[in-house]
């Protein structure tokens, strides 16, 4: 038998819950309809549906300070919570509780809040006659992972089968709260965070009913005082829509109709409404004023004709005609949304995604690709402070006036988790109009965020994705490589797929290169080699700085073909030389390489440890090919193009 049946049995209406969730969660849940009202229907987790059921509760959040709330209203907390008829829902939690009252007519909900905290649920109904609700036992609370409990302050006396009615002074002090939340004049507060006002958002179902859906709309205007970063919090929301949802457009025009007003719906409507229902305000009309239209269009009406028109079929003949992919540089960076560009720490990833800023800011070619010059802006989350001598070394190299290159920087560390951060980053970034906009580093700029995490990194590219919605700019990201290099960028899987291109930069034998490993309209695979420069930047020399310059494809030729006969181990001395050398010049003390090798080379354990021996055998090898030089205890890299070696 049904734990739940003998509550539908006494004639209690019920809500179904999905195991491990705190409430229900299925389209418009709270309407009569949707409820459960057979006692043979097979429930695994359930609510009480108190405004079809004739109850009630007090839902005490923080009892302390609840305490002195309802003290100051002449109730005692304590004496309601140890009448020997009190009926109450238990969680395990301390410093909670939560009683439960016979109450023949529904009254609105109503959540007092304690240092921005929920202290006291006032729970019922809805203003449009809608339920919430309270879990039953014996379903599993997902934070604790224990059932719900029945807790009577007198086990012989009590019992659910027999709610108190809600006591007359209780039910005055609820009545008294609501009509002081919306007296005749009185404008609700408004600034609730944009943080709070978007997890508040995570709760309900954009496919939801259009007055609920309007309802949300008028709470985020009321909160950000009409704000564009309330505007976009509720696009982005509804943009989850698998039914309605059209373009930003569409919200607009709903936004401009709304105004504060007597009773305004406000963010207590979402917080009740994330354990509950969207509704928490009185019932009392508070309409959506006319839109200044001169037509007089109904934006309904024009939603629902733009819907309709969304999705257009093509014959392949006509659909053959639509323009091709535009690029801002050729086969490289496409004028798309997202794109990536990643590499091991050290590889210069940054030099090289400056170069391309720098190029696509002066519209000069790009490894004799064609570059459409854009307004480009770099967001310096990391290393703020060595943006300055790189754009220095790279305009004295270029022979470029720095007032010519139309590249703006943001010398600041955003948090894309942070909507607020990302609104108003978003807000700073359209004034510019820019084409490109870089972020340097996608870790930087993400701080606090699990990477490995596809609910957190989601959030990010959501940000990533409103700036591109925003200014119709590409975002490069600059990231990471994990520990396998062969595996991509570091992180979430999912974040490759949601990029239209990736470009990764890496180590090669004596150089380094640039490679496209993803491009969703073009080919992948183009490579080619470079070479950090070093440029003094004043008259002592102890000031420097460096700069892309790209070296002949041949090169890369070259060494692929010596690469391809070396042996594995030859190969990794070779690649922790020049790495050593990147630091140290072009000699580094033969037992710093060792150690380097020794740390990357795996040992064997079974037997003694041959890695020395294996190491000066390969050392030996590559002297006589004329890859490296032994000196006594120095070992130099021999580089085939020393002629473009900085000193």
């Amino acid at each position: 038998m049904s734990h739940f049946k003998p509550y539908l049995e006494h004639g209690w209406v019920l809500v179904p819950i999905l195991p491990g969730h705190k409430g229900p969660r299925t389209h418009e849940w709270n309407k009569i309809e949707n409820c459960i009202t057979d006692p043979n229907w097979s429930l695994f987790s359930a609510g009480l549906a108190h405004a079809y059921s004739k109850t009630c509760a007090i839902d005490v959040d923080n009892y302390i300070q609840a305490r002195e709330w309802f003290d100051e209203r002449g109730i005692d907390l304590d004496e309601l919570f140890n009448d020997p008829r009190s009926v109450q829902l238990s969680s395990g939690r301390e410093n909670r509780g939560k009683l439960l009252y016979r109450l023949d007519t529904p009254l609105v909900s109503k959540q007092i809040d304690y240092d921005d905290k929920a202290m006291i649920d006032f729970r019922c109904a809805t203003a449009s006659g809608l339920t919430v609700q309270d879990v039953l036992p014996p379903s599993i609370h997902p934070d604790t992972g224990r059932p719900y409990e029945w807790k009577y302050a007198d086990d012989l006396i009590a019992d659910w089968r027999d709610l108190p009615p809600i006591p007359d002074a209780l039910k005055q002090v609820w009545l008294n709260e609501i009509a002081a939340t919306y007296a005749e004049g009185d404008i609700p507060e408004k600034g609730a965070p944009l943080d709070e006002l978007r997890k508040l958002l995570t709760q309900f179902d954009p496919n939801m009913g259009r007055d609920e859906w309007i309802r949300v709309g008028m709470a985020l205007h009321h909160e950000t005082d009409g704000g564009m970063e309330g505007l976009l919090l509720w696009n982005e929301w509804s943009s989850k829509s698998t039914e309605k949802y059209v373009d930003i457009d569409d919200l607009k025009v709903c936004w401009r109709s709304f105004h504060d007003t007597p009773g305004a719906i406000t963010v207590g409507m979402l917080r009740q409404g994330a354990a509950a229902t969207i509704d928490d305000f009185p019932d009392m009309s508070v309409p959506v004023e006319p839109v200044d239209d001169p037509d007089d269009i109904d934006p309904w009406e024009a939603q629902d004709k733009k819907r309709a028109a969304r999705f257009q079929i093509l014959q392949a003949a006509e659909y053959i005609q639509r323009p091709p992919p535009e690029w801002i540089i050729k086969d490289v960076l496409p004028k798309a949304d997202l794109a990536m560009l990643y590499g091991e720490t050290g590889t210069g990833k940054s030099f090289v995604a400056l170069d391309i800023g720098c190029a696509v800011s002066t519209g000069i070619d790009w490894n004799e690709k064609h570059v459409e010059k854009e307004t480009v802006v770099w967001i310096a989350a990391e290393a703020a402070g060595s943006m300055s001598i790189r754009l220095k070394a790279y305009a004295r190299a270029k022979d470029i006036a720095p007032e010519n290159i139309d590249l703006w920087i943001i010398g600041d560390t955003p948090q894309l988790m942070n909507m607020e951060d990302a609104v108003l980053l978003t807000e700073a970034i359209k004034q510019k109009k820019p084409g490109l906009i870089i972020v340097d580093t996608l870790a930087a700029a993400s701080i606090g965020a699990n990477e490995n995490s596809g609910e957190d990194m989601n959030i990010i590219i959501g940000a990533c994705r409103m700036l591109h919605d925003q200014t119709g700019a590409l975002v490069l990201l600059v990231h990471h490589t994990g520990k396998d290099l062969a595996k991509g960028a570091r992180g979430w899987s999912g974040i490759k797929a949601a990029m239209h291109t990736e470009i990764l930069v890496a180590f090669h034998l004596t150089s380094r290169k640039i490679e496209i490993t993803k491009q969703r309209d073009g080919e992948e695979g183009e490579t080619w080699p470079f070479r950090l420069m070093v440029v003094p930047l004043n008259m002592e020399g102890d000031l420097t700085s460096c700069y892309v310059e790209m070296l002949d494809k041949a090169l890369l030729y070259s060494e692929n073909t010596v690469l391809e006969k070396l042996g594995g181990t030859q190969k990794l001395v070779l690649e922790c030389l020049f790495r050593l050398v990147q630091v140290a010049g072009s000699a580094v003390p033969i037992v710093e390489l060792h150690d380097e090798i020794l740390r990357r080379m795996p040992l064997n354990p079974e037997g003694r440890d041959r890695r020395p021996e294996t190491i000066n055998r390969a050392l030996v090898n590559l002297q006589s090919r004329g890859a490296l030089e032994i000196d006594g205890d120095i070992v130099r890299l021999i580089d085939p193009n020393d002629d473009q070696q900085p000193a």
